[in-house]
């Protein structure tokens, strides 16, 4: 076994250590953890002996990787990421409350709200979970976070916009809390609706990781919701006018003031309410000029999702990139390659089953190496680095090197009992090789045998996986010339290849399915808000691009930033994506179409369009932003797919809530 753990140039080799448990179980990281402290430069390893010298000896590098590496540094990570980003979200929802608003209690009430409706979400799901009712993926209350704090600030502001619109008609604040539920309630509960529906629309999902998140998600939004409705109102009703302190000496709530001196440019933009005016000059333009509006935003926003059309397919499926480069696992996967073919760390495998074969049978044997050889010659075209099977158990390359170096079968100069003990201990071997290469249990046993493919690129990328379909391929081909006709070879692919290649099997499917119910069912819920299907269409249509446009955007941005190394978007982040922003974004234009149908009975089918966006538009941009906050503290994790959904997301949120 040393021809395979040390490395051609004999500058390394590697020990092999086999666990019994998967390698993203929980239980291997105080065995990986006790072998990162033992080879650490302070570690065991390098202390003196008795003789005043160090274990390692000088020049020795020693290095920590494999799969269940990988697993713990991803499980840690995740849990870093989730620690992280609950903490940036409360910094930056109080942060933009206070710097929209300036009122202290105003902050306080949404975020009240939304944490004890989370911590409560989290617990129920906790429990759910211990009685086997749900299953939930490492790292899941990351997303219920995010989404509860995102989505519940947002039930609240428009809440309490209406609270604020109320006291300024001169209503007391009893009948003001009445009367904020009574006219944005349907509103609110519609537009939670389609959150609650697109997500939830992944519970169809084969993916695991999918389905969970739909579960635990809808969970977590419905409670929020009702504690929008419940919890908010109360916390007005006792706050009073006091929830806007420290604008409460007039009988009306100032719009403008806060914390800031009544004096200087600050002071200055405040008074003049930047958003109104914002909105109230974009209702003017859009009534003067709509058709130009409309294509002018078309076309600025086209190119890109012509970009995420072309890249959709571009997609990430490795581990290892998901994890920061200084990572234990990827510092020692980058130090095997310096010395190994890429694909040493997860070869391709082939099952090859034949019911009328017994492959510990000479001639069955002599099959197997013929295809070996025939394979290896076309090596370069197949990009293999060597193949390993039942008859070259340690790769034919190493095989054949042995031959070219002169290195002749030992048991020629044999004779007598050293010759009987040769065969006798080769025999031995070869029945080791079998237990490895050759099936042993029920009917497979000698009917299966399986041939390890090493590749000189990466197992875990997504060339991998036409590499596996044109090895499957190719073994058909070249076996047909060695069996006889009426012979049947079955081929199976195993390995984390063809976990990858089932990953993407799964998941396209699911995004297809997925994407097809989130459209539909929020469609459903606009047309029976509105009681209309031509303006629901146009909704969904105009979020769709808007996804598009956002998916192009971060494909550019992660590329720009890195071009030589960008080997496409975190696997995950469509699909929620596509879930997310969809069923959030259509809550902007539910509270606007169901503040324009409002208008309009006064106003007309015109004006009513413009006045309902000057009075919406603030408090729709002031929840946009704090939405946005919310997502981009995916960025304070450790994990490049977070990064990418954090960033999506934020961006995907503010075009939806200043353009679209």
């Amino acid at each position: 076994w040393q021809k395979i753990l040390d490395s051609s140039d004999g500058t390394a080799t590697m020990v092999l250590i086999n666990l019994e448990t998967e390698f993203f179980n929980a239980k291997n990281i105080p065995l990986i953890d006790a072998i990162a402290d033992l080879i650490q430069r302070d570690g065991e390893l390098y202390e003196n002996t008795p003789d005043g010298e160090s274990l390692v000896p000088p020049g020795l590098e020693l290095a920590l990787s494999g799969s269940a590496t990988v697993g713990r540094d991803m499980m840690r990570a995740a849990h870093e990421s989730s620690r992280a980003t609950e903490q940036w979200t409360v910094i930056l929802v109080v942060s933009l409350l206070l710097l929209i608003y300036r009122a202290p209690v105003l902050a306080i009430i949404p975020l009240a709200t939304v944490a004890v409706a989370t911590e409560f979400s989290l617990a129920l799901l906790t429990v759910l979970a211990d009685y086997g009712i749900v299953s939930l993926f490492n790292g899941i209350e990351v997303y219920v976070k995010v989404l509860c704090y995102g989505a519940g600030v947002d039930y609240c502001l428009f809440l309490i916009a209406r609270f604020k619109e109320e006291l300024d008609d001169g209503v007391e604040t009893a009948a003001a809390v009445s009367g904020s539920i009574a006219k944005v309630g349907e509103a609110l509960v519609a537009s939670a609706g389609t959150v609650i529906c697109g997500i939830g629309m992944m519970i169809f999902a084969d993916f695991g990781k999918f389905r969970q998140a739909g579960i635990a998600i809808t969970i977590g939004l419905t409670i929020v919701l009702i504690a929008s409705l419940t919890f908010t109102p109360a916390l007005l009703r006792l706050a009073g006018r006091w929830s806007f302190w420290p604008h409460v000496a007039t009988s009306r709530v100032r719009s403008s003031g806060g914390w800031v001196s009544a004096t200087g440019l600050m002071a200055s933009l405040l008074r003049k309410n930047i958003f109104q005016a914002i909105w109230q000059k974009t209702s003017e333009i859009i009534l003067e000029k709509p058709a130009f509006v409309l294509t002018l935003s078309v076309v600025l926003m086209l190119p890109f999702s012509v970009v995420a059309i072309v890249c959709f397919d571009n997609l990430s499926y490795g581990l290892l990139t998901e994890l920061p480069q200084d990572t234990t696992s990827v510092v020692g996967a980058n130090a095997i390659q310096k010395h190994y073919p890429a694909g040493i760390a997860g070869p391709v495998t082939l099952l090859l089953h034949n019911s009328a074969m017994n492959f510990e049978e000479d001639e069955s044997r002599e099959f197997l190496t013929k295809l070996t050889d025939s394979l290896y010659e076309r090596r370069d075209e197949l990009k293999l680095a060597d193949i390993r099977s039942a008859v070259h158990p340690f790769g034919i390359a190493v095989h054949r090197a042995a031959k070219e170096n002169g290195e002749a079968d030992i048991s020629a100069g044999l004779s007598g009992l050293k010759l009987i003990a040769f065969m006798s201990r080769r025999r031995m071997e070869q029945a080791k090789f079998n237990e490895h290469y050759v099936g042993q249990r029920g009917k497979f046993k000698g009917t299966m045998t399986l041939i390890d493919f090493v590749s000189t690129d990466d197992p875990f990328t997504r060339g991998s996986i036409g590499q596996l379909i044109e090895l499957k391929e190719d073994v058909l081909t070249q076996a047909r010339k060695f069996l006889p006709q009426d012979a049947r070879l079955e081929v199976v692919g195993i390995g984390p290849t063809a976990s990858i290649r089932d990953l993407k099997t799964v998941t396209d499917r699911d995004q297809r399915v997925v994407d097809a119910l989130v459209l539909l069912g929020i469609f459903l819920i606009l047309v029976a808000l509105l009681r209309q299907v031509t303006i629901p269409v146009y909704l969904i249509l105009t979020v769709f691009f808007s996804y598009l446009v956002t998916l192009g955007v971060t494909f550019t941005v992660f590329w720009s930033l890195d071009p030589s190394g960008f080997e496409g978007l975190d696997w995950k982040v469509p699909t929620f994506l596509f879930t997310i922003l969809i069923a959030v974004c259509e809550d902007y234009n539910i509270f606007l179409m169901t503040r324009i149908r409002e208008e309009q009975v006064i106003h007309g089918p015109v004006k009513g369009v413009a006045i309902a966006l000057t009075k919406t538009g603030s408090i729709i941009s002031s929840c946009g932003i704090i939405m946005a906050g919310t997502f981009s503290s995916l960025l304070a994790g450790t994990l490049a797919g977070m990064h990418q959904l954090g960033f999506a997301l934020a961006f995907g949120v503010l075009l939806d809530t200043f353009v679209v």
